[in-house]
């Protein structure tokens, strides 16, 4: 019940919201990670709990971002601006004139084929049509 009621705000969100269509679906993915208990860890470093301000690296296998001095060499490193969109959506503060939108899409996409071991297609798709 939590899943179709988080789609169809969703839905009101893209249809009614102003310059809302990719942070909707980026905050709604963060919110449906966490009910199906894919959740990111989004406060900070996964080790050390500090915020993240230089050189970022996530390790997918527990959805976790890591700075750099506590990076283990697992996980890919990533731009600082996709962990920041992420934090920003998942307070209901991302819009779609922020800068990392589209990559916070790209990371939510990685994360899902790689720990939920799931595609989805048309998140493929509109990404491809968004880095046109």
């Amino acid at each position: 019940q939590k899943e179709f009621v988080l789609a169809v705000n969703t839905l009101k969100e893209i249809a009614y919201g102003k310059n809302k269509t990719l942070s909707s679906l980026v905050q709604f993915f963060i919110n449906a990670l966490k009910n199906v208990g894919y959740q990111l860890s989004l406060n900070g470093c996964f080790s050390c709990g500090k915020e993240i301000d230089g050189r970022t690296f996530f390790d997918y296998r527990i959805g976790g971002f890591f700075c750099e001095e506590c990076f283990d060499g697992v996980g890919r490193e990533i731009n600082l601006i996709t962990e920041k969109a992420l934090v920003k959506a998942d307070k209901g503060e991302l819009t779609d004139d922020d800068a990392g939108v589209v990559k916070a899409l790209k990371l939510l996409d990685y994360y899902i084929c790689n720990r939920a071991e799931e595609k989805i297609v048309a998140l493929q798709e509109l990404i491809k049509l968004c880095e046109v």
